[in-house]
């Protein structure tokens, strides 16, 4: 019998936000790859972000998804192939944040820039703890690489998401937003989803998607548990992710991810 891939989003499904993995959490990885089984990391990082925890598991040398889908990568081999990216309109879109007075982080593969000049510290600290690379200001970007776009907009702050949605409603041709945590609010290209570097994963790997798992708990999620055969929410998702009804896993703090990892060891037995 082949064991299991399981498709795991990270912040707030295996590691509380701005937090480390827990103990049991990691051991519960560690006992599942014994076991056989295959954790895919499906994150809205870029991939170094999680170049520890895959050290940490041994893991450098299998596939990956970062970027929301944009890359599936190989650590061990040094291989990033794009899936997708916002590419040139970027440029509009960094112009358009400007006039808004809204700093926009534009991320390549590696690397995070921002051409605004003054950049808040308590932002460049909330995406260092994240483990992306921390961002500075350039002067000269390279648009036609840019893979993702990220402004912090408070998920409370409607009148501030509204008025950046409807500035730059007339610059998203193939491109759209998506909102990948409480703070933060994102440009992706429409072919950029968790379900395009699933997919891409299995096509690669010649695994039946009927056969999956996926966890997630947030909006850029939803693609990757509509795709997938078995499909898991965390008791912590957003009300949009609750709507769905998916098999409800403890939360993020309560290790919910080991809890579904154990379940598919034990089945086994």
């Amino acid at each position: 019998m082949t064991k299991p891939v399981v498709f795991i989003d990270i912040d707030n499904t295996l590691v509380p936000v701005m937090e480390t993995i827990s103990a049991k959490n990691l051991q519960a990885l560690k006992d599942f790859i014994a076991w056989g089984g295959h954790p895919v990391f499906v994150s809205g990082k870029l991939p170094v972000a999680l170049f520890g925890l895959l050290d940490q598991l041994d893991l450098d040398d299998s596939d990956h998804i970062g970027a929301n889908g944009g890359i599936l990568y190989n650590k061990a081999k040094n291989q990033y192939q794009i899936l997708a990216k916002c590419g040139l309109p970027s440029q509009a879109i960094n112009e358009r944040a400007a006039q808004l007075r809204l700093t926009c982080y534009l991320f390549y593969q590696d690397e995070v820039v921002a051409s605004a000049k003054n950049l808040d510290p308590y932002e460049i600290k909330y995406l260092s703890t994240l483990g992306d690379p921390v961002p500075h200001h350039s002067n000269h970007i390279h648009f036609e690489q840019i893979i993702k776009i990220l402004f912090f907009v408070n998920q409370n702050d409607t009148d501030t998401e509204t008025r950046v949605r409807e500035a730059m409603a007339g610059l998203l041709d193939s491109l759209h937003f998506v909102r990948t945590g409480a703070a933060l609010l994102e440009i992706h290209h429409d072919k950029q989803t968790k379900a395009t570097g699933v997919r891409a994963y299995c096509e690669k790997h010649q695994i039946d998607l009927r056969d999956t798992y996926a966890i997630g708990d947030s909006e850029n999620d939803l693609s990757m548990l509509e795709l997938v055969g078995h499909p898991y929410m965390m008791a912590n998702s957003s009300r949009i992710v609750k709507e769905k009804g998916y098999p409800e896993l403890l939360s993020c703090k309560q290790d919910g991810v080991a809890s579904l990892l154990y379940q598919l060891i034990a089945s086994d037995q």
